[in-house]
């Protein structure tokens, strides 16, 4: 097993047949520079032949965006699905932190060992002596999807402590036309679609579809504003490079532009992209003249493009919940763990835990 500062020729393989963008290569490469820390690899070999990797950031102190903050995390300031109440401050030493996390809040180990609890055990206790060789004061895999049964099993076995974190949302497309779909959504919704479509049409603004890089300046502009409205921590210039990089490595039929203009003025945009059978929401802007445009952008016109390119489903990411599966989605529960290095026994004692158990039924 080698934890690398350089992305190994291997992950390619790792990655290969894979749904979950977040893994490849290209969306590392183009929006990878969004997470805070130096980025490290791990691949894990059996006879000599890779079979695991993850993907960890090291981080010599507290980033600003909580969502990558371990002490923010620990004390409930993100925000939640379910109110709960505010942690307590760690007493501990978090940083610098060792996190496992890919981009776009996702936490997803690739390769067949990424099925064997063993084997992550093993690749968990690998990263513990790691981060112990690096000072840090603590580990955590963020945003772990509850797809990954094998690797939540791995982090249970090995003692980490569990976080309280908010779910994602997907859209599975179920139906083959936009028809169909929109028979599927509350009467309320419907005629919020309509009433909106209305609205947009009578000021004058109409839909499209664009190349991206036509229009670069515009939706980095409304991108921008939008992270500044939701307080989200803004570097332009990481912004920038992320939309260039995005421009370099996606063909034109994989980065996904929706976009409302008034006259030749941009108003509106959705960016996605696509990999596979899969679309990823990505960003998305509105100026105040083209309110209420993200939802027809993002519900029935990116769900009539999907199903136009045979996608299966789509990834609408975080936060917004109960609007997003007002419009169909369906959430998928993303958990954290943490646990400090060289502070766990590593693998719990399957009989003592057996044993535990039959004792509480």
């Amino acid at each position: 097993m080698e934890i690398s500062h350089r992305r190994p020729p291997e992950w390619e393989y790792l990655a290969a047949g894979t749904d979950d963008i977040e893994v490849t290569s290209r969306c590392l490469d183009a929006t990878g520079s969004q997470v805070p820390g130096e980025p490290y690899w791990l691949v894990s070999r059996v006879g000599g032949e890779p079979v695991l990797g993850l993907h960890l950031r090291l981080l010599d102190s507290a980033p600003d965006d909580p969502r990558y903050d371990i002490d923010a995390i620990v004390r409930g300031e993100l925000p939640a699905f379910d109110e709960r109440p505010p942690g307590s401050p760690s007493d501990r030493r978090l940083y610098p932190a060792v996190l496992a996390i890919l981009p776009n809040w996702a936490c997803i180990p690739v390769g067949p060992g990424a099925r064997e609890v063993n084997l992550l055990v093993t690749a968990l206790e690998e990263i513990d002596t790691w981060a112990r060789s690096k000072g840090a004061g603590s580990v955590a895999f963020l945003f772990v999807p509850d797809g990954q049964e094998a690797l939540r099993q791995a982090l249970h076995r090995f003692g980490a402590r569990q976080l309280e974190l908010y779910p994602s949302c997907e859209m599975v497309l179920n139906f083959s036309t936009l028809e169909e779909y929109l028979k599927l959504l509350p009467s309320a919704r419907r005629k919020d679609l309509r009433r909106l479509q209305r609205r947009l049409d009578e000021g004058g603004m109409h839909f499209a579809e664009a190349d991206v890089a036509s229009v670069r300046e515009q939706v980095l502009e409304m991108r921008i504003a939008a992270l500044r409205k939701h307080g989200h921590p803004i570097d332009i210039r990481t912004q920038a490079a992320v939309l260039d990089r995005i421009i370099e490595l996606y063909p034109p039929a994989d980065r996904i532009l929706h976009i409302v203009r008034m006259g030749e003025r941009l108003v509106a945009f959705s960016l996605s992209l696509r990999h596979g059978s899969t679309i990823r929401g990505l960003w998305w802007g509105q100026r105040p003249e083209a309110k209420g445009a993200y939802f027809v952008l993002l519900f029935p016109r990116l769900v009539e493009t999907a199903l136009s390119l045979g996608v299966s489903r789509i990834n609408y990411g975080t936060f917004n919940w109960q609007l997003k599966v007002s419009f169909g989605c369906q959430l998928v529960q993303l958990s954290g763990h943490m646990w400090s290095p060289g502070a766990l026994p590593g693998r719990l004692d399957a009989e003592h835990e057996a044993s535990s158990s039959a004792g509480m039924a």
